[in-house]
């Protein structure tokens, strides 16, 4: 039965080999080219799938690095490199260097404990958890460090991370440091000007062109390093200075203090970088007497030998006004000038009356804002309203508040021989200087007024509180200011504000030099005092002597020069003016 069985079966599986052995074979071809279909799809859906999942956002989503740096390089040859800045003799001011800066791309990272504990030995102030922490993100650009030197750049290298590279960026530069930083300025990490010439000159530097300055960069060292020690010496607060060619206005030196690197802008305060210069407005003091004497001068062409009572105090309502070393006797005009006497030219100014004080004092652009060639500087701060007693006041530089570039310009207007000078900073003018924003050629007095004046500057720094200021053979002139400084809406006798204002050679003037120490203190070797003839005269003297040298200028105002100028003055002064007075102001 078995066999039977198993027979027919045995057969019958013969026969279906045998007749449909093609069908089957067919059909198995089918099965597999179906099979190979279905296993082509699912390795296709999952490379697609592998693709957006992961390589997608790393080389579409995000930025593809490679490409970016490309164009960014290529951005670079097509913009225009930034202009440099010079001095008048072609010194370099500012430039732009291509630099290295150094980021990181955690793709490429192969230790991330490793690399953040090497890269923090080369960059102490980098944090090593918080860069362990960011290397070990899915970012794919992490900034580390700009500008890096040559030596950081080679142990960087050494660290042998691939994930660390480099990008190639144009950085400024000041080959000077702080010298003449206020005036200079600044720029920002897009490489435009945020202050001083890199702002105001921005669209000239940003197309390429360079831009060269009145400055000597050889002056402003003397000036900054003077002014600095007197800063230093005097314990004070900071200060100003200036060093300006009368003749054109040209500016050769420009300092304030506090200053700060431009190199480094972010590491100095917001104090440092206050521009003194263009933007601090003080109560100038005794210099002002320059103006209200040469008002006086322009106006009544009075003789020397004229007379003012200053034997007592000056009593004009609730105010009574004092000389700072007084002379309780009646004077002449040279000897209220070279006393620098509070009541004298407050009598002065009584006399010619505010209608015709104020007119000169705007004619010098002392109660405007100063107008230069690369913009204008704050306002003046004047009483509102102008009364009789400010009037009296301002006759000696109290009550009214005016920058160092108003003080400059007004007294080289005087020593210029009365022609109006206004400060420039450019070498090749400006459109301000075409469009007429500029006074030029505007007369604020004559001749004869302004030669009187120079008179009277070279007698204070002969005989009066400036001898400090004096250089032998270069016929110093000048004029001392020592101004108490408001605190809490009252004047404090201990914070002042001391200063110097000289020309030279005062028979026919060159050069202004002026110098202002905010809040100097008294010391042993001024006896206490911390006055203008004490701390700033002799800032101006090293100046002056300093310029000699830089310029090899001869000392051509001998004695005989110096007679014929003083002593057609000193004929109206007492005996008792001559004596040589221990306290300056």
């Amino acid at each position: 039965m078995i066999r039977r069985f198993i027979r027919p079966l045995h057969k019958t599986a013969i026969r279906i080999t045998g007749e449909r052995h093609a069908a089957l074979d067919m059909a198995h071809s089918r099965a597999m080219i179906v099979f190979l279909a279905f296993m082509l799809l699912y390795l296709t859906l999952s490379i697609r799938s592998i693709d957006l999942a992961l390589i997608r956002p790393v080389f579409e989503r995000e930025p593809d690095l490679s490409a970016s740096l490309k164009a960014q390089e290529g951005e670079q040859h097509k913009v225009v490199a930034r202009g440099n800045i010079y001095d008048r003799n072609g010194a370099m001011l500012a430039t732009s260097l291509p630099v290295l800066s150094l980021y990181a791309d955690p793709l490429f990272v192969e230790d991330a404990a490793n690399a953040a504990e090497k890269l923090s030995l080369v960059f102490p102030d980098i944090d090593r958890a918080e860069l362990y922490k960011e290397l070990s993100s899915r970012k794919r650009f992490i900034p580390l460090k700009a500008a890096l030197t040559p030596e950081q750049t080679k142990q960087v290298l050494a660290i042998g991370e691939p994930g660390f590279q480099f990008q190639e960026k144009p950085r400024r530069f000041y080959p000077h440091g702080h010298r003449a930083a206020h005036l200079l300025g600044f720029t920002g990490k897009d490489h435009d000007g945020l202050a001083g010439i890199e702002r105001l000159q921005d669209e000239m530097l940003q197309s390429g062109e360079d831009v060269s300055l009145t400055i000597d960069i050889r002056v402003q060292h003397l000036l900054d390093a003077r002014l600095q020690k007197a800063i230093t010496d005097f314990e004070a607060k900071g200060g100003a200075a200036i060093v300006m060619d009368v003749r054109t206005g040209e500016m050769l030196g420009a300092s304030a203090f506090p200053s700060f690197d431009p190199n480094h802008v972010s590491k100095s305060s917001t104090s440092a970088q206050f521009n003194t210069l263009f933007r601090g407005v003080y109560e100038m003091g005794s210099t002002f007497k320059i103006f209200s004497t040469a008002a006086l001068i322009e106006e009544e062409n009075p003789p020397f030998s004229k007379e003012y009572d200053a034997t007592e105090p000056l009593i004009r309502g609730r105010f009574k006004i004092h000389d700072f070393h007084a002379q309780d006797r009646v004077m002449t005009i040279p000897e209220l000038f070279i006393h620098s006497s509070n009541i004298g030219s407050a009598l002065i100014g009584e006399e010619l009356g505010t209608e015709r004080l104020l007119s000169f004092y705007r004619d010098l652009g002392l109660l405007d804002p100063v107008q230069t060639d690369i913009g204008v500087s704050v306002p003046p701060l004047l009483p509102q309203p102008w009364r009789d007693i400010n009037t009296i006041t301002a006759s000696y530089g109290h009550g009214m508040a005016v920058t160092p570039l108003h003080l400059a310009q007004a007294v080289a207007s005087i020593a210029s021989g009365g022609e109006r000078v206004s400060p420039r900073f450019l070498m090749n003018g400006s459109e301000a200087d075409k469009s007429g924003d500029i006074p030029t050629s505007v007369r604020v007095m004559s001749e004869e007024s302004a030669y009187k004046m120079q008179q009277l500057m070279r007698l204070v720094v002969k005989q009066g509180t400036g001898k400090k200021a004096d250089v032998p053979g270069y016929g110093v002139g000048g004029k001392t200011g020592t101004a108490e400084k408001i605190v809490a809406g009252r004047y404090d006798r201990k914070k002042v504000m001391s200063s110097f204002v000289g020309v030279f050679p005062v028979h026919s003037p060159q050069y202004l030099v002026f110098a202002m120490v905010d809040e100097p203190k008294g010391q042993k070797e001024s006896f206490g005092y911390a006055t203008g003839g004490w701390v700033a005269a002799p800032v101006v003297q090293d100046v002056v002597a300093g310029m000699a040298k830089i310029y090899g200028l001869p000392p051509l105002f001998d004695l005989a020069r110096d007679a014929a100028l003083t002593d057609p003055l000193i004929a109206f002064m007492t005996q008792e003016d001559e004596r040589e007075s221990a306290l300056m102001e």
